[in-house]
């Protein structure tokens, strides 16, 4: 393996740890969402973080998907 190709793939591997990264955060940020919802006596129940729509929104982009993959996929109409 040349020093091009160690390269690319120390590139691949640490992509691959940012994209895990942000799947779990997208995950950790609806599941606080949820909470933030629930009625909860310690929590007024006007809290939220992010809506569902920006939920999904990261959700997709944190698996690679592009601005119009995600427009496509939410039903929007992306511009060309």
């Amino acid at each position: 393996m040349n020093l091009y190709e160690k390269q690319m793939a120390e590139i691949n591997n640490v992509l691959s740890e940012l994209i895990g990264s942000l799947e779990r955060l997208s995950l950790l940020m609806c599941e606080d969402k949820k909470e933030s919802v629930q009625p909860c006596a310690k929590k007024p129940a006007t809290l939220q973080i992010l809506s569902h729509r920006e939920c999904e929104v990261i959700y997709w982009s944190s698996i690679g998907k592009t601005y119009q993959e995600t427009a496509i996929i939410l039903g929007n109409n992306y511009p060309q």
